[in-house]
């Protein structure tokens, strides 16, 4: 009987060891070591800053803030203002303010008469406040430039962490895993013991509540791991395993 039991032993740990070679989460096969499997940090990162609505956002900020700062730097042009006429006759008149109006001219032939002129009507509050609106305008798009450094910054952070909290939780796995197939195995040999009357019913009763603790604990560990998985690829716009 003794050696009936080192033969099951045997045939269940090297089915643990083949196993070991891939993690199963659902339909998708994961292998064993995904560090090698995933694209690298940087590109991940990278990716991550392309699919990101929140740098994309910033980079629209900044294109804002660029205009308002135009906007700002060409402000003087609402006081500016162009006056033209023209008029048909033999007669006409010219002042400063109405281009044709109030010195009387006589002329022998009519003839059309066109007037233009150039007028700057500028508020004196805007000539002090001109350079406090142009620095204003400036410290926006700086600000608009470190918001995005602040998005861009915590995004790769971000990325950073979650790309060790999954092939953390690889690993934990993968232990969850080779734990869990221990107690099954242990289970096994309980059973077998325990129908050839070579274990109490206890010690039968305490290796299935072992085995279940332990698939309990890995299944929860497999969900913790895809969740890891999902998020990451929902960061980095990627899909890992299809």
């Amino acid at each position: 009987m003794r050696i009936i039991y080192v033969l099951f032993s045997f045939v269940l740990l090297l089915t643990s060891a083949l196993h070991a070679q891939e993690l199963t989460t659902g339909e998708n096969r994961i292998p064993n070591d995904l560090s090698k499997q995933l694209p690298a940090l940087d590109a991940l990162i990278d990716s991550a800053m392309l699919h990101s609505p929140a740098v994309k956002l910033a980079e629209s900020d900044i294109i804002l803030s660029g205009y308002d700062q135009r906007l700002s730097n060409r402000s003087w042009l609402s006081y500016l203002f162009i006056q033209g006429d023209g008029r048909y006759g033999s007669e006409y008149f010219i002042n400063q303010d109405n281009i044709l109006s109030s010195m009387y001219y006589m002329n022998d032939k009519p003839r059309m008469i066109y007037g233009l002129g150039l007028n700057i009507r500028m508020p004196l509050s805007e000539l002090f406040n001109r350079k406090i609106a142009s620095n204003k305008a400036q410290i926006g798009v700086e600000q608009a430039n470190l918001k995005k450094e602040e998005v861009t910054q915590a995004l790769r952070q971000l990325v950073i962490i979650k790309y060790h909290e999954l092939l953390l939780k690889q690993k934990s796995l993968e232990i969850r895993r080779e734990a869990m197939e221990v107690a099954d195995m242990q289970l096994d040999m309980a059973q077998l013991g325990f129908k050839n009357n070579k274990i109490p019913i206890e010690d039968y009763t305490q290796a299935s509540q072992v085995a279940t603790k332990a698939r309990l604990e890995y299944e929860v560990e497999k969900s913790e791991f895809t969740v890891a998985l999902l998020l990451l690829e929902d960061i980095v716009g990627i899909k890992f395993f299809k």
